[in-house]
């Protein structure tokens, strides 16, 4: 009898045994939300990774991907000392890489020789007879701390007409055609009669470079919508690896984001790779609401 219960011990510790190593083989890994905002809600129950949610800041967002975009628009040579004087105003930023494109495509830093004789230098063409104006260049030229950002004479031009379109919309608050109009003519072209060679010059140039921003804002609006997504997933994995709440070797895989809405039951019940086809299906999304919250899945694998 002894004997008999020594076995059915046995074979029951076995059975429990096998059960458990049965069911941590067939354990789903954890997906999870990783709200930008708010606390993360659980998709489905399985081993904790994080309780944290991962809060992406929105300003280091905007300059890293406003940095990004100066990098493939002007030359790199200049990116340092441009994102620097324009970050905390990037509207005035593009406005002036607008200017750049009209005035020196960026790439033609000496102008042919003006009517009256001067010459136009750097990537914003300022204007020689400017450059041998002791008051207007002590006025606009950097400070002493900030000369580590001049590499080069058209480094220093560039950022004196930084410094002055910036004052410029200033004093107009910021009424773009006049703004503009005073950095191409002076302001004497406020006073310069119709008809005049002046005003005609000075009034092409607004309009001109007023239809370059639209254009050069609307392609900065096209690149942050393009990747704002992927640079903001970027951010959440590193905050994710430097708090070891993965390890470097492991690799994580986004399905997809969507509005701030629990799954439904018969969705959560799936395997993994229908939820990637599931995620990956445009349907999917048709009766979330876009304007919420944006929650990511992200699989540990």
């Amino acid at each position: 009898m002894k004997n008999l219960l020594r076995v059915f011990v046995f074979l029951n510790l076995w059975t429990i045994m096998f059960l458990m190593f049965f069911i941590a083989l067939t354990q789903k890994k954890e997906v999870e939300y990783f709200n930008l905002r708010e606390k993360p809600m659980k998709v489905y129950q399985s081993m904790r990774i994080a309780r944290k949610a991962f809060v992406v800041n929105e300003q280091e967002l905007t300059m890293t991907m406003y940095r990004d975009y100066l990098k493939i628009t002007i030359p790199e040579e200049f990116v340092d000392a441009f994102y620097y004087y324009t970050v905390h105003d990037i509207a005035s930023g593009l406005e002036l890489v607008a200017i750049g494109k009209r005035e020196s495509r960026w790439k033609e830093f000496k102008s042919k020789k003006n009517k009256d004789g001067s010459y136009d230098y750097g990537p914003l063409q300022l204007n020689s007879n400017n450059i041998k104006n002791k008051k207007f260049m002590a006025t606009y030229s950097p400070l002493e701390e900030e000369k580590h950002l001049v590499n080069s004479d058209n480094h220093l031009y560039m950022i004196v007409c930084i410094k002055y379109y910036l004052s410029l919309k200033k004093y107009f608050n910021s009424e773009m055609h006049q703004t503009l109009k005073v950095y191409n003519g002076g302001y004497r072209a406020l006073s310069a009669k119709k008809n005049t060679r002046l005003y005609k010059q000075t009034e092409s140039y607004a309009s001109m470079v007023t239809k370059a921003i639209s254009g050069v804002k609307e392609n900065y609006k096209t690149y942050v919508t393009k990747n704002e997504h992927s640079l903001r997933l970027s951010k959440i994995v590193s905050m994710m690896k430097e708090q070891n709440r993965i390890k470097e070797e492991q690799r994580i895989s986004i399905l997809s984001s969507f509005g701030a809405r629990e799954l439904p039951k018969n969705v959560r019940r799936l395997t993994k790779h229908k939820k990637q086809e599931l995620f990956t299906d445009p349907r999917f999304f048709k009766d979330y609401n876009e304007t919420l919250t944006r929650r990511y899945i992200l699989v540990i694998v």
